[in-house]
């Protein structure tokens, strides 16, 4: 590929280079001399080298687009030059600031891009404290939104007190006993639920009732832009950035008890096994009757039975059918979305006061049983009726990368024995073997990177970590776009419209869409890390469990067994040293002792710095 010209966007690291991010998951490194001048989030073109090594890299890069239009940083004044120093995850140089009265070395502020490499005081922020600060960064690094234009809130007020009336080709199911199952501080509730009792056939009807956002907000409209805009709602350590404005989120939309609602309901018809036996989507008229926390829920699972005896039923019904469609699923193999959740605690200010990770609740899964089930009998009957949708794609992971991971799953004693090629059933006998381990959790989370992240895409294409055939999102449309999109296209087939969907169009909005949903995840991630590595600076004499995750010749990633946090502990720090790479074996070795994935060491805090999320440890002897 050398000499080959490409398009992507710029990912700054906070050491200085950069990465250029295509589709379909191509990356290219950018040496820190090529990445000057540029912004996280540049769209750019640039020339391919390649060199002997794993990575190739990019030069000349060219600049297409901009997205940016603030940027977050500090004032710094040479001689009578002031320049604005940028967060390092936007940008590795400065940029000429104009002057402005009140600047003051070293004060905080947004700056309005004047020019490709100048900028101007916007808003002088004054004193801000860690949480505040660390709110800034994540916003500028990911060019996230979290606020509305007084535009969109007046829309979004209008639309709220409106309400949308139940039309005629809504079906009245208020009688029907749905019930929500959330977190306690949970607001914007997209999906309700209902189980119809099995019929002579042993099958059940599982009813998954979604809010219908598409009913309220209007294509084009200056709400639905601004959800477009942003793709997705962003859940930070405490707090919300959402895709849609409150008014509208987490209130009249919301599906909230007692509150009649429009929804547009999936109906799946399930037999003893497990098998889909029908699929069928309409609009309804529906009524929360139960709000239900996990709790609540995991507490039933455990014996508890509620005191209301419709309550206690439609529970009965609903284990049954998450019973089935779990049976199905192991079958057919595959991983589980969600096998381990970082939760952080907090005090009665709702400042976060510690972290830890746990396996999801009982409840959680029985959710998410429901909701995956929803989103892949979606996928298959929009695809039966020829339309194109806005598919969640996942390729099967490249051959190279379930090598390497076969080589590190046997540094942690495990032998995958994948055959000549990896299957979704292959995939779930390996994690049977790995399950209630002590390493599970560094293997699992090294798994995740081997098998890559999914994508929207308008190809009609498996998606390999959930073992299905066709998938998609429909479950979410208060938090995510895509779901959106969908709905329109349901809502549109099941009213008897049959406009041509513009497969080009929808792939430029998959492309957006998907680059949305990294900024977030991204945006997510840096947030927790900024927490954590303020929660550990107040704790440096802990002692922790950690399994080496990756080596190299600067020392070894560890990922904490507590909080599944990753660290490094730079090779001065290990004990036993010094150390020399065996690039064979990619390990670390000393006269002493070797040092390679799997290992296990007692580590404590060296240092932790909370504005770029670092965390770095030196091991320490028995403990």
């Amino acid at each position: 590929m050398d000499g080959a010209e490409v398009e992507g966007v710029v990912f700054v690291d906070r050491r200085g280079f950069g990465f250029l991010d295509a589709q379909a998951g191509q990356s290219w490194f950018i040496p820190p001399p090529q990445l000057n001048g540029f912004l996280a989030g540049d769209k750019v073109q640039a020339r391919v080298v390649d060199e002997e090594g794993p990575r190739s890299h990019v030069e000349e890069l060219r600049l297409l687009k901009r997205r940016r239009r603030l940027l977050f940083g500090s004032a710094q004044r040479r001689g009578k030059q002031w320049f604005l120093q940028p967060d390092p995850k936007t940008a590795n140089s400065w940029l000429k600031l104009e002057s402005h009265p009140e600047l003051r070395p070293g004060c905080v502020l947004l700056a309005r891009l004047v020019g490709e490499r100048a900028v101007r005081v916007e808003r002088l922020l004054g004193e801000l404290d860690p949480s505040q600060m660390a709110l800034h960064r994540v916003v500028d690094r990911y060019e996230q939104m979290p606020e509305f234009s007084a535009a969109e809130l007046a829309e979004a007020a209008e639309l709220a007190s409106a309400g949308p009336p139940a039309g005629a080709t809504h079906r009245d199911l208020r009688d029907q006993p749905f019930l929500t199952i959330d977190a306690a501080s949970t607001r914007d509730i997209d999906d309700a639920l209902c189980v119809l009792p099995a019929d002579r056939e042993g099958c059940l009807r599982l009813l998954v009732a979604i809010a219908d956002v598409a009913e309220t907000v209007r294509e084009g409209s200056a709400v639905d832009l601004a959800a477009q805009q942003r793709g997705t709602s962003t859940y930070l350590v405490g707090q919300v950035l959402p895709m849609l404005p409150r008014s509208l989120s987490e209130a009249s939309l919301s599906l909230l008890p007692g509150e009649e609602r429009n929804a547009l309901v999936c109906e799946l018809r399930i037999d003893p096994e497990g098998g889909l036996r029908s699929t069928d989507l309409y609009e309804a008229r529906i009524c929360s009757h139960y709000r239900l926390t996990y709790a609540e829920v995991d507490g039933f699972l455990h014996g508890e039975l509620p005191a209301d005896a419709h309550l206690a039923e439609q529970l009965s019904w609903l284990r049954t059918a998450t019973a089935r469609l779990a049976f199905y699923r192991r079958r057919r193999g595959g991983v589980e979305p969600n096998r381990f959740e970082s939760e952080f605690r907090f005090d009665e200010d709702k400042q976060p006061v510690g972290l830890q990770t746990r396996r999801p609740r009982a409840s959680h899964k029985l959710i998410e049983l429901c909701m995956v089930a929803a989103n892949e009998a979606v996928a298959g009957w929009l695809a039966r009726r020829g339309q194109t949708a806005l598919n969640r794609v996942h390729p099967r992971p490249l051959p190279e990368k379930i090598e390497a991971f076969v080589a590190v799953a046997r540094y942690f004693g495990f032998e995958p024995g994948f055959g000549p090629e990896l299957t979704p059933a292959s995939l779930a006998a390996f994690d049977r073997q790995t399950r209630g381990t002590p390493e599970e959790g560094a293997l699992w989370s090294l798994l995740l990177q081997s098998l890559g992240s999914a994508r929207y895409a308008t190809d009609c294409e498996p998606h390999f970590g959930l073992g299905a055939d066709l998938y998609l999102h429909f479950t979410s449309p208060i938090r995510r776009y895509s779901d959106l999109v969908v709905h329109r296209l349901v809502k549109a087939y099941v009213r008897g419209r049959r406009e041509p969907v513009d497969p080009e169009a929808v792939g430029r909005l998959a492309e957006h869409l998907n680059l949305r949903s990294k900024l977030a995840t991204r945006a997510q991630n840096d947030h927790q890390k900024m927490v954590a590595a303020r929660l550990l600076l107040k704790e440096p004499d802990e002692l922790y469990g950690a399994r080496v995750v990756a080596v190299n010749r600067a020392g070894v990633s560890v990922q904490l067994d507590s909080s599944q946090l990753r660290g490094w502990v730079p090779h001065k720090d290990l004990l036993g040293g010094p150390y020399e790479l065996d690039e064979q074996t990619l390990s670390l070795r000393s006269r002493e002792r070797e040092v390679r994935c799997g290992n296990f060491l007692r580590v404590r805090l060296r240092r932790a710095d909370p504005e770029l999320g670092s965390i770095e440890l030196r091991e320490v002897k028995g403990g």
